[in-house]
């Protein structure tokens, strides 16, 4: 019979629901009741003690000894023909959910369509309905099938043992390991094995592992486990989603200055059955897949935290992962890493017909009502010259820093936008989203939404991503070289093949290699040693003014120097120049990105830095003119950058 080869992979989300078991702090509890939008009865299984605890600190309970995080594929690594048979099953299952009977007859029409057959069609909905996604439809999504071991058992502990003591503990080479293994056999009347059989035992261990037995004494700092339409009303909180993009009718200042910089973009994203803000972002830099993805990263969790952080004295109990994420076409919503990490978390990603901007119309009026809010804040920009008036400058008169912004926009929406009747629904948005959520006596919510798990790894699945063979010197993206002891493990596992590796472009200091086997990233710093938080932004500056000069623009130490050349004088001209300030407040906004991930690997032990030749500090310095030189001959900037 036709069947899946594996269970369905684990899902990434959690759903606090009565019921389920929960980690108390390496204890068995369980859910009792749910008391509110934010808080849970929580019994301790052993004890009977019941606490009440936020949602957000809840985690599903994995045993007392809990192994490390279930490991799930990147979209990005699938061939384009499994991944579009797994949108046809995707299809196929949406289309049964929908049915309310689904006779024998109509499930064998839909598997002869897909090839399978019927019993195997019903185990892919049942896993699908399970969470699993459209992860858990794609054909042989699971690892790489091992290598059957066939060594006898006495002599595969003689390898083992000493792989552990030769090669990993005291340093020493594989054909050393080699010969005292084939010694060790020898001396108990066994026939050792072949050197290709010992050398591929060594090479199937962890990449980590391997990286720390080449460095020695080297340790590292961490460890690198690291059927709504858009036509059709939404019965239910986060069925769709709006997320969409505005310039804020506001200049922002600098906190040491206090000079005008910019007017910043605002990102949000709406839930269309109660009108309720899930999330928003407010940037300098322009409207990108990482603004999207860093307005999803705030919608998708509970923001208890947040709230007590901006100061707000009404709660914002709105979170969870959308069904339906509907945007518009604009490029950055159409971007790979935008598309494969909705993919990989289950949320169905649709666009606005063209030429019908009515279908963003809730979305359009938040802003609208957001915007006429702001025009009350000193160095607002009103809607017109009329309306500003000659006398009144917006730009001398701004006084809010954009962290002072964004306090602002968060209690206009937590403490007076959610709490006001709606003139459409007649209600509070914030009423509706509890109706929704909680239920009534006669009519059930839907339940706590759940949230992901892990939010770095969920962060990171929405990053631009390039494909990249490493090399001897490690890998390249952008430009620029990094290397790391995990990429040799990798390459002699994986020689020739194109690994997946994602970036940030608010700080391109590190990237993650994506491990197809262990299902997992690993992150590499840049070769040269440096480490603090460089924005893409300023290595591109960095390069066109190296070139306006006549320079080797791939002169990696000479492209660094001319960005600390410009970072000197951003400072020096900051009081007086309002480029020099958003350049400052923009390298300043990239640090807030980087935390959103996981931490950094910083030991400049490990790679040390490559000193600057005493023939660049002779250089001239940079002119004034040159960073708006023309650009070098590159392939056009994606989006994502």
């Amino acid at each position: 019979m036709d069947r899946p080869a594996a269970s369905p992979l684990p899902a990434a989300w959690f759903r606090p629901d009565a019921g389920a078991d929960v980690d108390l702090g390496g204890r068995a509890g369980r859910i009792v009741a749910i008391v509110s939008l934010t808080e849970a009865l929580v019994e301790d299984i052993a004890s009977g003690e019941r606490v009440r605890k936020p949602v957000e600190e809840l985690r599903p309970w994995q045993g007392e000894a809990p192994a490390s995080p279930a490991a799930a594929p990147d979209l990005a690594t699938i061939s384009p023909e499994r991944l579009a048979e797994g949108r046809r099953r995707l299809e196929a299952m949406l289309a049964l959910d929908a049915m309310k009977r689904r006779s024998r007859p109509v499930v064998e029409e839909y598997a002869g369509k897909l090839g399978i057959s019927a019993s195997h069609l019903y185990a892919l909905y049942k896993d699908w309905r399970g969470g699993c996604g459209l992860t858990g439809l794609i054909p042989h999504i699971r690892k790489r099938r091992k290598r059957l071991k066939r060594l006898d058992g006495t002599v595969a502990a003689i390898v083992e043992a000493n792989i552990d003591s030769l090669f990993f503990e005291r340093g020493e080479t594989i054909k050393e390991t080699c010969r005292a293994v084939a010694v060790a056999c020898r001396a108990q009347g066994l026939k050792p094995p072949s050197p290709t059989t010992v050398r591929s035992r060594i090479l199937d261990r962890p990449p980590e592992q391997l990286a720390l037995a080449r460095r020695g004494s080297l340790v590292l700092s961490e460890k690198q486990r690291s059927n709504d339409g858009p036509g059709e009303e939404p019965y239910f909180p986060l069925a769709r989603v709006q997320i969409d993009h505005t310039v804020a009718d506001i200049f922002v200042t600098d906190p040491q200055h206090h000079g005008a910089v910019a007017r910043p973009i605002l990102t949000l994203a709406i839930d269309e059955y109660s009108r309720c803000v899930l999330g928003f972002k407010l940037r300098l830099a322009r409207p990108s897949t990482l603004s999207v993805a860093l307005a999803l990263h705030h919608a998708v969790f509970p923001k208890t935290l947040y709230c007590s952080r901006m100061g707000l004295s009404a709660a914002w109990p709105m979170y969870g992962k959308p069904k339906w994420l509907f945007t518009d076409n604009a490029a950055e919503f159409d971007s790979e890493g935008l598309k494969v990490g909705c993919e990989q978390h289950d949320i169905h990603h649709i666009f606005r017909p063209l030429d019908a901007p009515h279908f963003g119309g809730r979305i359009e009026r938040l802003i609208g009502t957001l915007m006429g809010r702001l025009r009350l804040i000193p160095g607002a920009t009103m809607r017109n010259i009329a309306e500003r008036g000659e006398e009144y400058d917006p730009e001398r008169s701004a006084v809010y820093t954009i962290d002072e912004a964004e306090r602002r926009i968060a209690r206009m929406i937590a403490e007076v936008y959610h709490l006001d009747r709606h003139s459409t629904l007649k209600v509070a948005p914030r009423d509706l989203w509890e109706f929704g959520i909680l239920g009534d006596d006669t009519v059930p919510g839907r339940g706590l939404p759940e949230f992901p798990t892990n939010p770095e790894r969920f962060l990171l699945d929405l990053l631009p991503v390039k494909k990249r063979t490493i090399q001897d010197y490690g890998i390249a993206v952008e430009g620029l070289k990094y290397n790391w002891p995990v990429l040799k493990g990798l390459r002699r596992k994986l020689a020739g093949e194109q690994l997946n590796v994602r970036y940030n472009p608010d700080d391109v200091s590190r990237v993650w290699v994506w491990d197809p086997e262990a299902f997992e990233y690993y992150q590499v710093p840049l070769a040269n040693g440096r480490r603090d938080v460089t924005p893409l932004w300023e290595v591109r500056r960095a390069i066109a003014a190296v070139e306006a000069r006549g320079y080797d623009p791939d002169n990696e130490a000479l492209v660094f120097k001319t960005l600390e050349d410009f970072r000197r004088e951003d400072d020096e001209k900051a009081a007086k120049v309002k480029g020099a300030r958003l350049a400052i407040e923009r390298r300043r906004e990239a640090h807030k990105t980087t935390v959103l991930l996981p931490p950094r690997l910083d030991n400049p032990a490990a790679l040390p830095p490559v000193a600057t030749p005493p023939a660049l500090a002779a250089l001239p310095p940079p002119a004034e003119d040159a960073a708006p030189a023309a650009p070098r001959s590159r392939p056009p900037i994606d989006v994502e950058d």
